[in-house]
This record gives C-alpha cells, structure tokens and sequence, in this order.
C-alpha cells in the first residue's frame, strides 16, 4: 500500500492562526505512523512567521515522532522550499507526497486512506495526482453546489454575469461566466468573490456533518486537466515534483502546464471533504470566520483538538498588544543601531586622524 511510503508535508508561512487550526485537524484525522513535515517558509522574519515557527515547534515538541519541525530547507519560492525538502535526506525513504497549505485540513478520519485509494485506483503513469473535495476551491465550490443542490440560492448571490480568470500574457485570459454556469478554473468565481467563500463555509465548514453527509459514498472524479486547480491538497509521487518544472516561480501554474501539455489525469476523491479557509484575497474580509472555526472545529472534535491557544477575543488583544510591543523594540533597535554605527564612525575618523597625541 502507497501509505508505507507516504508522508505529509505541511507549508507554512504566515497564516499562524489557520496553521494552528490545520496542524490540530490533521493531528486529530491522521494515522499516527504517517508522519507530518512542518516546513516554515517565510523569507522574510515578522510576527507572523515567528507565530508559525512557534506552532510548529510546540506540536514537534509535543509529538516528536508525528510533526517534524523542518529546519534544514532554506526557506525560498514555494517551489524550491518544497522541493529542497521532498528530495533531502530526510525524505529519503518516502515515495509519494501529501503535500497540505496551511489553511486547508480534513474532516474524517479516512481522508489520507481515501486519498491513497483513489491513487491506486487510476495509477498509471499518466497519473499527476490526486486531491479531496476542497470547498473554498473554484472546481470544488462548482462540484459543491451541484452535490448539494444549492443552485437556487447561489443564484440569489450573484448577476447574471460574473468574471473569472485572469489576464495572464500567453497562459490566461479573464473572461465573463454567464449565469448558471460557474468558474472552475484559475482565479474562478468563489475566487473572485470573497462573499460566495462565507457562503459555502456556512454550508460545509460550519456544518460539518452536513458536509461529510453530502460527499459519502461518492466516487472519484477527473479534473480537466485544461483548467488550472488551486492544488491545497495533493497526494503524488515525489519523482512528479522533479519533472513539473519550467521556469516559473508558481507550483500550481507549473502543474496545470505540465498536466495540459503531457495530457495528465488528475483526480478528486469526491467522498474527501476538505475545508480551505481563505484564499491570499479572501483573508481581510473573511478572517472573521477564524472564529466560528475554532469553535466549529473544537466541538466537533468533542474538544480533543491540542491548540496552542484558543483565538478567542482576549487571546488576540494579547496578540495585538504584542505585535506591537515587538514593532516598538524593532523601532527602537533599529534607531539605536544607527546611533551606534555613526558614534563608531564618528570615534574611528577621531582616533585616526585627529588625535592629540
């Protein structure tokens, strides 16, 4: 079975407060001989970065034989980083890869086998990868209103005309998606707008059995390999990561190009229900969410979700109050520094050329 060679690897950089969420759900959904790499991969240090190193050192810490804290990749491109550590050492005996975001996680227990399954079921060597059901996902959210009969209200939510896509030079173009249909693909309808991903959490992150209802039994389902799928989740074999390069900074761009161009299949396991919080242009006005997640999740779980600390209201007044306390120190550091370089400037031009004696 694929899973004796598999191993998780989690990418994190500054969502601390989804990561903690992520890393506690998969903790919860994932069999304990399947080990999770935490890789930190945020070039420059701020208070983010040091909230998502910190949860990855308390959770190794914690389980040290289940989350490996990385710290022998240099962190860089998403690409790069994921690559230095899919090909280290480290990962010497692993032949396939889960690699999860930051802000996505499973809800069933079954998920990773049910990933496995669904790769094992179309293995050839035309296979890419596969995924779950993600419901903050363009192909996902079209799947979801369709699974679950949510076109009428969907239809209440939108004009007749929406935009989708991206004006890309040579890879993409944004055009007009005229109602009922539905972007499916790179920078698709619920990326777009940021209303339709609080929309679908009401109807699957936050009713999570309703979610879980909805999708079981389903079967796997190819994804056209014509379409750019935001990968939040992808199960592969660690040679795919090698092969998929050309150039480009983006892994999930140069995923789609090589699918498309070698005429790869890819997958999703429909009976995996998969929660992506928010997508880079979502955060602002969705982080509010945070909150009912947390507990959503917690309950759930029957409060057995190990967090760090709990993103109630006075957790992040602390936050804040320490945020700022660490800008002030940088401030001051930084004034300081600079008081202290012209003083040793200033001492170094008196004792070498105006000395008295």
């Amino acid at each position: 079975m694929i899973l004796d060679k598999t191993c998780i690897v989690l990418l994190a950089c500054n969502d601390y407060e989804s990561t903690q969420l992520t890393v506690a759900n998969l903790l919860k959904y994932t069999p304990e001989n399947i080990p999770i790499y935490f890789l930190p991969n945020n070039i420059t240090d701020n208070f983010d970065s040091d909230r998502v190193r910190e949860i990855g050192l308390f959770y190794s810490n914690l389980y040290p034989n289940r989350v490996i804290y990385v710290n022998w990749v240099t962190p860089s491109f998403p690409y790069q980083a994921l690559g230095d550590l899919i090909y280290s050492e480290q990962l010497g005996k692993y032949d396939y890869i889960c690699k999860i975001d930051d802000d996505v996680f499973p809800i069933t227990s079954d998920w990773i086998e049910e990933l496995a399954k669904c790769f094992e079921k179309h293995e050839s060597d035309k296979l890419g990868y596969v995924t779950g059901l993600i419901n903050n996902n363009p192909w996902g959210f079209a799947e979801l209103v369709s699974l679950m009969n949510l076109q009428d209200e969907y239809k209440m939510l939108v004009p007749k005309v929406t935009i989708a896509g991206k004006n890309m030079k040579g890879y993409m173009k944004q055009e007009q998606v005229i109602y009922p249909e539905i972007g499916r693909g790179g920078f698709g309808t619920v990326w777009q707008y940021p209303h339709l991903a609080r929309w679908i959490h009401e109807k699957t992150t936050f009713r999570p059995e309703e979610f879980i209802s909805a999708t079981r039994g389903l079967e796997s389902k190819e994804i056209d390999n014509h379409l750019r799928y935001s990968i939040g989740c992808m199960l592969f074999r660690k040679s795919s990561w090698a092969k998929v390069y050309n150039g480009s900074k983006t892994d999930e761009k140069m995923w789609h190009t090589y699918s498309k161009d070698n005429n790869m299949h890819n997958y999703a396991a429909l009976n995996v229900p998969m929660v992506h919080l928010f997508f880079y242009n979502q955060r602002l006005s969705n982080k509010s969410i945070l909150d009912r997640a947390y507990e959503t999740f917690r309950n759930f779980a029957n409060d057995q979700l190990v967090l760090l600390w709990d993103n109630s209201a006075s957790c992040k007044t602390n936050f804040i109050e320490e945020r700022l306390r660490q800008q002030e120190y940088r401030i001051k550091s930084s004034q300081k520094k600079l008081v202290t370089t012209i003083r040793k400037f200033k001492n170094y031009v008196r004792y070498r050329y105006f000395r008295k004696w």
